[in-house]
This record gives structure tokens, C-alpha cells and sequence, in this order.
């Protein structure tokens, strides 16, 4: 780990590093997946199979590096990741006044949204041992859950991931180019995500994903797709694709927050205290 960390330091993404040891702690495998370790394999369970996917990764994500790549500290400031927080929630409700204002913003946190096109997964966190946990222990188990999956997905593919309540969260799957599967690799990245999850927590996640939308302010319309058909995922499907399901259902109404969004602004322009209590009312 020192070695990785050192390496991080002097040289930034690469060399890259498949971890393998007699050590099961969790803190050490988060240790070595924040540092960007490929995999973190426990001899005991090792099996050739795992072995080769792993150098298989490695190869891949290799093949896919630019010179002069470097590696970003993955710690930031509380106060920083509450605004990237509401920024997300904004941009998934369709809040935006107008672009500009979602283009400044973005700016401000650094955030990204050159690409080809956008796709929105809605996610639950489900576990067994939640159930017998207190409150204040199933929000430190889902953090740290959703903590793993903040550092593993983007290891495979392009995306922002953002926590929607204690045990949901949403992935922003952005893919760089029209080449290829996008939907096989949104797939098989969330795929090799929970594996992990389950390996070190035992906790699963599933849920569904919208269409592709062109434009970051249509990543609401994606959303409001994954939300529709949420409930088609299971343990057994872990994962369904609206355009696989969308000629099964039938309108439903998904709560859009963004259609109440202009007279809400009114009423606090206004100060109107009723007005305001009309529109939640409704």
C-alpha cells in the first residue's frame, strides 16, 4: 500500500497495481481501491479464473490510458460534496432556470459533461444484515456501501454517482463515444461493481436505467425512466434497460418535481407564505 500510494504520488495513474494478499479487512481493500488498485484477491479464494479477469481489466484499462494521465486524490471537503449533491439532484429533477446556469455551476465544481450522449441508472443498496441494525448503524453501513461504489464504478466505465436517500442512489453513465455497447458496458460495469459489494459487505444492489438522452438537461427525462420501471428489477434481474421495457408498461405518475418548479419560484419571489403552501399542498 505504501508502495501504491508513493507510486500515486511520483508518477500518477500508472504503474497499475492487482492486489494480492491473506488479508480480508475491508479497510485495506478501500485503502488499496481508493490508491486505484485493478483488484483486491484474497488467496484463499483465489481461483485462476479471477486471476485472469483481473489482468484482463488491467490490460484493458491500460489500453485506455493517455500519456500524462494523472491520479486525483479521491478526498474532498464535506461542503464540496454537499454542493455536488444538490447540483445532482437539481440536474436529475429537471431544476435548472436555464443552461447557462447549469453550464456555471458545473464549472464551478469541475464537473464535466463532455460526451456523446447520457444515460441514468436509479440504484438500490439491499442487505440482509440491515435488518437487525439500529438507524444510526444503517446509515454508517449504506455510506460505506455507497462509498464503495463511488470508487469502484468509475474504475470501469464514465459515470457520477450521487446518493438519492439512505439505501438509493443514482448513476450519470456518460459514454465517450457512440463506439461499441454502451448498454453492455453499463452492464458489466455494474456487474463487476457488485461482486465486489457482495465479496466485502454483503450487500447487493439492482435497479433500472433510462434511455439515452443527447443533452445533460434531458438526463431528467432518463431518470424519470429508470424511476418508472424500478420495480421490474429483482435479485434475479438485478438490472432492467426501459428500452427493454418500455412496450410492457403501462403511464404511470412518477412525482416530477420540475412542474411545479415555476410556481414555486413565484411564491418565493413573492414571500408569499400561502402560495407557497398551496404548491406543496398539491
Amino acid at each position: 500500500l505504501e508502495l501504491m500510494q508513493e507510486c500515486r504520488k511520483r508518477y500518477g495513474s500508472l504503474p497499475l497495481f492487482i492486489v494480492l494478499t491473506s488479508y480480508e479487512e475491508f479497510h485495506l481493500a478501500k485503502q488499496a481501491l481508493s490508491l486505484q488498485a485493478i483488484d483486491y484477491l484474497v488467496k484463499l479464494e483465489l481461483t485462476e479464473a479471477s486471476l485472469v479477469e483481473s489482468v484482463r481489466k488491467a490490460i484493458e484499462m491500460l489500453e485506455g490510458y493517455e500519456p500524462g494521465v494523472k491520479f486525483h486524490n479521491q478526498q474532498v471537503p464535506v461542503e464540496t460534496l454537499l454542493f455536488h449533491e444538490r447540483f445532482f439532484i437539481m440536474l436529475l429533477n429537471n431544476l435548472f432556470e436555464n443552461e447557462e446556469q447549469f453550464q456555471l455551476q458545473a464549472a464551478d465544481l469541475s464537473l464535466d459533461f463532455n460526451a456523446s450522449g447520457f444515460q441514468v441508472a436509479c440504484m438500490e443498496i439491499v442487505s440482509p444484515k440491515s435488518e437487525s441494525m439500529n438507524t444510526k448503524q444503517q446509515l454508517s453501513f449504506f455510506s460505506s456501501v455507497l462509498q464503495m461504489v463511488k470508487t469502484l464504478l468509475p474504475k470501469y466505465i464514465r459515470c457520477h454517482v450521487t446518493p438519492l436517500d439512505i439505501r438509493h442512489f443514482a448513476i450519470i453513465f456518460m459514454p465517450s463515444d457512440n463506439t461499441g455497447d454502451f448498454s453492455q458496458q453499463i452492464r458489466t460495469s455494474v456487474e463487476n461493481s457488485a461482486q465486489m459489494l457482495h465479496k466485502y459487505y454483503g450487500a447487493s444492489i439492482y435497479g433500472a436505467v433510462g434511455r439515452r438522452v443527447d443533452h445533460p438537461l434531458d438526463i431528467s427525462a432518463s431518470f424519470q425512466d429508470a424511476r418508472q420501471i424500478f420495480r421490474k428489477a429483482s435479485p434475479e434481474t438485478p438490472l432492467v434497460f426501459f428500452e427493454e421495457r418500455k412496450t410492457e408498461m403501462t403511464a404511470r405518475n412518477i412525482f416530477n418535481m420540475a412542474i411545479f418548479k415555476n410556481e414555486i419560484v413565484s411564491a418565493f419571489e413573492e414571500l408569499n407564505a400561502e402560495h407557497l403552501r398551496t404548491v406543496f399542498s398539491s
